[in-house]
């Protein structure tokens, strides 16, 4: 079983590595480039992992669809899990943490892009 925290750490990887990668792309920047279509998918395969693997660790049974719907629609599926599947209570709590967590994705992200554009140049 691979634990939840690898599912997150698998994550912050592949936006440390889309930053590091994207400013050497033909298209770097613009929304729908080439390096940023890996990204979805390798982003929606680790959090529905990480849906899977954080209920299991929890000892829940996911909301029905729930890994499927974070996957597709993460702002509204993260939430939709945490809510359905621990309350109101725990599932802020859960909701408040998966956000910073996108937070500091963004913000490694930007670091990322930003080192590798001055020193790529």
């Amino acid at each position: 079983m691979i634990s939840p925290r690898a599912f997150v750490i698998g994550m912050v990887a592949v936006w440390g590595a889309t930053g590091l990668i994207e400013p050497h792309t033909p298209n770097a920047g613009e929304p729908f480039n080439e390096i940023g279509f890996f990204q979805i998918i390798a982003w929606a395969l680790l959090l529905f992992g990480w849906v899977k693997s954080h209920a299991r660790a929890k000892q829940i049974v996911p909301p029905t669809g729930a890994p499927l719907f974070a996957a597709l629609l993460p702002p509204l599926g993260v939430p939709y899990y945490a809510f359905k599947g621990f309350g109101l209570r725990e599932g802020s709590k859960l909701t408040g943490l998966s956000f910073l967590t996108l937070a500091v994705m963004f913000g490694i992200y930007t670091l990322m892009y930003e080192l590798s554009a001055r020193v790529g140049t």
